[in-house]
């Protein structure tokens, strides 16, 4: 996709992705981070890779706690400085942005545990729908063989979706999905496209955009950086905007359902009604 372009394919599809964007240099820094910080829990002649497969079976706790140190790391914190601009261009030139979640994915081969299923951003943070994700290969590009993320194209016309959790087949630390539960009409009704993009290259996707990880079915983890990012028009508290989804239950879900159902926002002079879908309009 070309750069120039990226606004009018963001409100058209729901995504799009701006090629080449990140410095190569701070993308390396992160990678060597990641490296160390999982080698040294190696074994014997064990790589990183290696490594972080055998946590992933024996020790996820530990590996958990690799996540979290990982994502407060400051290499990563600079990234958002890199596109920021970018950014400013979908959301508005007005209102406090602030980074609402951020981390280095791992979903490794055959497992559901860190991947999710199909869902929608906003159910994570239903009362900023100012928002855009932000989803960047960290190591080797996105492939289907990696389980990379997919996503179906257009359908964040639809707006805010109620959802219910999914099931997983692997338990333990991990994600937690939110699935619409119009998925098998939503399926027929739009494309699904695979994102195979580069190391340095950046995918946005608007809230309400539904998509997905895939079941990675090679012999290695896929590390991805995600970025959550908002804008915030009218500060009352910042308290509770960082829900971890991992820890989020179906109470708390049908809780979200009903803040997204009956509940306005305040967005700089406008209120927007999360269950209309002129609210993707620009």
């Amino acid at each position: 996709m070309i750069v120039e372009n990226y606004i009018d394919q963001f409100w058209e599809n729901g995504w799009c992705e701006l090629k080449g964007i990140l410095p190569l240099k701070d993308l390396n820094r992160i990678q060597n981070e990641v490296i160390g910080v999982i080698g040294a829990f190696s074994r014997g002649k064990e790589n990183y890779i290696e490594t972080a497969i055998r946590l992933n079976r024996e020790n996820p706790d530990l590996l958990y706690g690799i996540y979290l140190a990982l994502k407060d790391s400051m290499s990563l914190s600079k990234m958002s400085v890199h596109i920021e601009e970018k950014l400013r261009s979908l959301l508005g030139q007005t209102g406090l942005m602030v980074e609402i979640g951020r981390g280095i994915l791992m979903v490794f081969p055959e497992s559901d545990r860190i991947s999710y299923d199909w869902h929608q951003e906003l159910h994570y943070h239903p009362h900023l729908p100012k928002s855009v994700h932000v989803w960047i290969p960290l190591f080797e590009p996105g492939s289907r063989e990696l389980g990379t993320m997919s996503v179906l194209s257009g359908s964040h016309a639809l707006g805010a979706l109620a959802a219910k959790v999914s099931p997983k087949k692997d338990q333990g630390r991990g994600t937690t999905s939110l699935v619409p539960d119009l998925i098998a009409q939503c399926k027929e009704r739009f494309e699904e496209v695979w994102i195979e993009s580069n190391p340095g290259d950046c995918v946005f996707l608007h809230p309400t955009l539904i998509h997905r990880s895939n079941l990675n079915s090679s012999d290695r983890p896929r590390f991805t950086l995600s970025i959550r990012v908002a804008i915030v028009d009218k500060v009352k508290s910042l308290d509770g905007i960082h829900v971890a989804p991992e820890f989020i239950s179906q109470k708390m879900a049908d809780e979200m359902n009903s803040q997204l159902v009956d509940s306005f926002f305040e967005c700089g002079d406008e209120v927007l009604r999360l269950d209309d879908p002129t609210v993707v309009d620009r």
